[in-house]
């Protein structure tokens, strides 16, 4: 075989195999999925909650206020995108989404299609999630009602095709470090929480001229458009520790109960809302999740709004009891 020839096998057979790498399919698992059990519905809910979706998918637009329907705008140095419905609504959102679905999507950014899901949306972060985790949110989202609405298409570059995050994909694969592993599972855990679950880095951490996240520099602090995102890296906490907030939470107990005992507050009450406490403080903050920080749900219903006041009144007036007693 002549050299020419050569050199047009290596050409022909670098023109079939490298589409054929960059857009492979990812490999899932078809024999998942999704739990039907109250247990991963509840369990999807915490890991919903702990990873800030509401933060995103929140309906804060005037088509829809509804939790998780969509259409926040997200500004990027690369476009403007819309975070999707992801309610399961069977039109225009995830109603008809399988198990392989909701896997393709948060841990290889693909759509049901097999299309590709633009990085604004975080799966990069979210691919060190488990297929349990996964699953179990799936679950939680199919369980709450559907809403229809579709999110507006993303304003981008006419030359920002969707096929082109396929290199994007494979470069970062290419140029990003592995990241450190940890033995203790504390930390461990911690680590999950912070770089896949709860996505600190897509915010925290530095990114190059292509977008790609600088893991060298992991939470060093970033800026997105004109805003400063701040560093929360080792250095940067490095005057965080749990003695200080042991201490001063141990002071403010002491400083609380000493009036307590003063005024003679009687303590069945304080039993009770200790016990309460942790279920009260639980729902409180879902409600800050739904309204996005929020506390207009507190009396913007006639309900809630008697109930606050009924809670004021008693509060208050025993209060004035037990100060007039001693």
């Amino acid at each position: 075989m002549s050299r020419r020839n050569i050199v047009l096998a290596v050409i022909l057979g670098f023109a079939v195999l490298f589409p054929i790498w960059l857009f492979a399919p990812p490999s899932i698992t078809t024999a998942n999925q999704i739990p039907d059990s109250l247990e991963a519905i509840e369990r999807g809910e915490y890991l919903l909650i702990a990873g800030g979706c509401i933060s995103c998918h929140r309906g804060q637009t005037e088509e829809t206020n509804e939790a998780l329907s969509g259409g926040l705008a997200l500004e990027t140095d690369f476009g403007t995108f819309y975070a999707p419905n992801i309610t399961p609504d069977t039109e225009t959102g995830i109603g008809n989404w399988q198990a392989e679905d909701f896997l393709a999507a948060l841990k290889h950014g693909r759509t049901p299609n097999g299309s590709f899901y633009y990085p604004a949306f975080p799966y990069r972060a979210y691919a060190g999630m488990t297929d349990e985790d996964v699953l179990d949110m799936a679950a939680y989202l199919l369980s709450l009602d559907p809403v229809s609405y579709s999110a507006p298409e993303p304003e981008i570059p006419g030359w920002l095709f969707r096929w082109t995050v396929a290199g994007w994909n494979k470069l970062a694969d290419i140029t990003q470090p592995s990241l450190e592993q940890f033995d203790d599972e504390l930390v461990a855990r911690g680590a999950y929480v912070a770089r896949s679950l709860g996505h600190c880095g897509e915010c925290h951490t530095p990114r190059n001229g292509l977008g790609i996240p600088d893991l060298n520099r992991e939470y060093a602090g970033a800026e997105i458009g004109d805003e400063v995102i701040e560093a929360i890296d080792a250095a940067a906490l490095k005057e965080w520790t749990t003695n200080n907030f042991d201490i001063f939470l141990m002071i403010g107990i002491a400083v609380v109960a000493t009036g307590l005992r003063l005024y003679k507050f009687p303590m069945p009450p304080l039993i009770l809302a200790f016990v309460l406490g942790g279920l009260m403080e639980e729902n409180l903050r879902r409600s800050l999740l739904i309204s996005d920080g929020s506390f207009n749900f507190l009396w913007d219903r006639p309900l809630t709004a008697i109930i606050l006041a009924f809670t004021i009144l008693i509060v208050s007036w025993q209060s004035y009891l037990s100060i007039k007693r001693s």
